[in-house]
């Protein structure tokens, strides 16, 4: 099946240290991160833009409305120093990396997986097997969700459409080949309707998306029992508590 056509899974799930399991659970909050604080310092950065005309990167650096616009237009000399600046890929670079500044200060992402039993994923996002994997129906999760797709080279965006929403989405859904394991999905939130605590972009979700709990391997026994306690008093039987534990003989992590 195309990733293009691949349903999103009824149940996303995500890795957190079990510090980060107590604080989506008792506060019913999820946290949206701009995506130029991400760990991978790839995030949204396309390759390059196509159909860069001169007039196009007129228009793109400069609105209409702007009193120099006319006589920039109009001047063939500038209209050719222009583009030679942006002919540069160093300029381009530098002008992708600022759409993703642009971006980042309006929009966070908050992060999600069709697995619940990758070791590397636990490794690294669950406090090496100490932390907690949460499973939300994708179906109550804020905001549109976007299945990453993965590239062995990045994207190309059409100039006139670098800051049209459907190019950022697709700039949001586009990663590199080596994260294919995480097989992710992300939703995308906008930072002025989070609530902001120190450098945290913080917004609620509905408790009724808590559908399961997953323990790591080394999560300390009274930590796991007192949590557990609380999702069910708080969230329901709905909820399925699960136990990661180590394959018999493969390298695997069994949960049930």
């Amino acid at each position: 099946m195309s990733d293009t056509i691949k349903p999103i899974p009824e149940i996303l799930y995500k890795y957190v240290d079990f510090d980060g399991a107590e604080k989506i659970l008792y506060n019913k909050t999820l946290k949206a991160t701009p995506p130029d604080k991400f760990n991978d310092p790839f995030e949204l950065l396309a390759r390059s833009f196509t159909n860069a005309t001169p007039d196009k990167v007129i228009n793109y650096c400069i609105t209409p409305s702007d009193e120099s616009y006319k006589n920039i237009i109009a001047n063939e000399s500038i209209k050719q120093g222009i583009m030679s600046f942006f002919n540069d890929n160093e300029a381009i670079f530098d002008t992708i990396v600022s759409l993703v500044k642009q971006v980042s200060s309006s929009f966070g992402l908050t992060c999600f997986t069709s697995k619940n039993d990758n070791i590397l994923m636990w490794s690294h996002y669950a406090n090496s097997h100490k932390g907690v994997v949460i499973g939300f129906d994708s179906k109550l999760l804020n905001g549109k969700l976007f299945r990453v797709k993965y590239h062995s080279e990045r994207i190309d965006i059409p100039l006139e459409d670098a800051n049209k929403p459907e190019s950022i989405c697709n700039l949001i859904s586009q990663k590199a080949l080596d994260w294919k394991y995480e097989d992710e999905y992300r939703t995308v939130v906008l930072l002025d309707r989070c609530n902001k605590i120190s450098d945290s972009y913080l917004y609620s979700f509905d408790k009724r998306a808590i559908k399961e709990i997953v323990f790591g391997l080394n999560t300390l026994p009274e930590s796991q029992k007192k949590l557990a306690d609380y999702v069910k008093k708080e969230y329901g039987d709905s909820v399925v508590i699960k136990n990661a534990k180590l394959h018999k003989t493969e390298y695997k992590i069994s949960v049930s």
